[in-house]
């Protein structure tokens, strides 16, 4: 984004929440996409950085990173097929965590989950998702 850009989005966050810090690290990221992200924060307490460039593609000289959505951090990557690895990750983590909630009415230690290697983590996925099923025969199509 243009510095211009950068000070019409200070400008309307400002609008909405007087006490926004600036954060410049923004002229890194597209207007529209950060602005987009913008507009959908609701609630009393001003936009953090985290949602205002969640799922948003950052590129500098030398790194290439992304938000990840579902656990918050900055993934450097040098392919997409890298930050998709880690995003599976997530996804098998969160799914697992919110069995977990559900059963068992508290979640997982997910730091611990993201550190298992693939194939352990592979196999308390498929154990967790087999137990779903099981537990919501009436949502799987019989030819499953």
């Amino acid at each position: 984004m243009t510095k211009k850009e950068l000070e019409q989005l200070y400008r309307n966050i400002h609008n909405i929440y007087p006490s926004f810090k600036r954060m410049d690290d923004l002229i890194n990221y597209k207007y529209e996409e950060v602005y987009k992200n913008f507009q959908l924060h609701s609630g009393a307490e001003e936009p953090s950085y985290e949602e205002l460039v969640s799922g948003l593609r950052y590129e500098d000289e030398k790194d290439t990173w992304m938000v990840c959505d579902l656990c918050k951090e900055r993934i450097f990557y040098t392919t997409w097929e890298e930050f998709d690895k880690h995003y599976r990750k997530c996804q098998k983590v969160d799914f697992i965590d919110r069995q977990a909630k559900e059963l068992k009415g508290e979640g997982i230690n997910k730091e611990h989950f993201r550190m298992l290697p693939d194939n352990e983590l592979d196999d308390k996925y498929r154990k967790w998702m087999d137990n779903y099923l099981r537990s919501h025969k009436e949502f799987v199509p019989k030819t499953l």
